[in-house]
């Protein structure tokens, strides 16, 4: 009985987490003319503004999952997955991760928005390559779809 619900947690949370990669998108899609109505010409001001309120968004979720799991009584399970030897990692892609989203938000700012666009849309098919040929990760014909659809 626990593999089937085990099988609807995990589809549930791919459902999710799909529907969190389709809003993510077509959130970011009205950055670039957004930004080019800011009359401010200071990028480094316009970064510490969004950063500011991503990091308020981003603490209120935790702080809001963190109290779910507290009134499900699931706090000992989430300690147990908390990483470990994985931090230098987490800490690497995290401090990649925001020199690329100051990158994208400087190419807007200095670039036409469909070259910056067209930069940050090729990032899956680069990745996929890099996986490829670096890795040996497989990619399967459903993926390559999906990406060159995307695009």
């Amino acid at each position: 009985m626990s593999t089937r619900s085990e099988s609807v947690s995990s589809r549930r949370a791919y459902i999710l987490s799909a529907l969190a990669v389709v809003a993510g998108g077509a959130l970011i899609s009205g950055n670039g003319p957004v930004l080019r109505f800011i009359e401010n010409e200071d990028g480094w001001l316009i970064l510490l503004v969004r950063q500011a309120g991503y990091v308020t968004v981003l603490l209120a979720f935790l702080g809001f999952q963190a109290q779910s799991a507290r009134s499900r009584g699931g706090l000992a399970e989430d300690k147990a997955r908390r990483p470990g030897r994985e931090w230098p990692l987490i800490a690497l892609g995290s401090v990649l991760l925001t020199i690329a989203f100051a990158g994208f938000h400087f190419a807007l700012l200095h670039t036409t928005v469909a070259t910056a666009v067209l930069m940050l849309a090729s990032g899956p098919i680069i990745g996929a390559v890099l996986g490829y040929v670096l890795l040996g990760e497989r990619v399967s014909r459903w993926l390559v779809l999906a990406v060159c659809m995307t695009t």
